[in-house]
């Protein structure tokens, strides 16, 4: 019987143990002069890399209705199902794609990571501030992150580097 009880207690380790480097957090750096989007693990490895479109104003989000990209380190709220959001208008017109990663920035309900119905504005500014991706790319990266992900968005000049 006590056999039995020290294997079941060292499968459980084991099981906890697994867990653990499963539960590993990636984390996601945004990069403003580059337009680009980096998912790295907990050793800082990239594993994953796109482009995105940012905020149609240069700068640092500082209100509401400047266009700008927020910068700082953040991290993800929520991750909604967006395939049936209208537009502030009221309009359905897909525009957030089938994911809306809402991030915790302070002063700021509406910021977020999305896709988009508008695929040749990545790499350009022309958002209204969020972190615009590929749909398909949106899809990806809900793979990798969840809520509780931390996010850094990088201001304009600072390049990315594995810190």
């Amino acid at each position: 019987m006590k056999g039995r009880i020290l294997r079941f207690m060292a499968v459980v380790a084991a099981l906890i143990a697994a867990s653990a480097v499963s539960e590993a957090q990636n984390r996601v750096v945004v990069s403003k002069s580059d337009f680009r989007l980096y998912v790295l693990d907990s050793r800082d490895s990239v594993v994953y890399m796109t482009d995105v479109c940012l905020g149609m104003n240069r700068g640092n989000k500082t209100r509401r209705g400047d266009h700008k990209t927020p910068e700082g380190k953040f991290s993800i709220v929520s991750i909604e199902n967006s395939t049936r959001w209208k537009d502030f208008d009221h309009v359905y017109r897909a525009s957030y794609g089938p994911w809306f990663m809402r991030l915790k920035v302070p002063g700021f309900r509406s910021i977020g990571i999305h896709g988009t119905n508008e695929p040749e504005s990545i790499g350009t500014r022309a958002s209204q501030g969020c972190v615009r991706l590929r749909n398909e790319e949106i899809v990806r990266l809900k793979e990798l992150v969840r809520v509780g992900t931390p996010v850094e968005i990088l201001p304009e000049g600072v390049g990315f580097s594995k810190k």
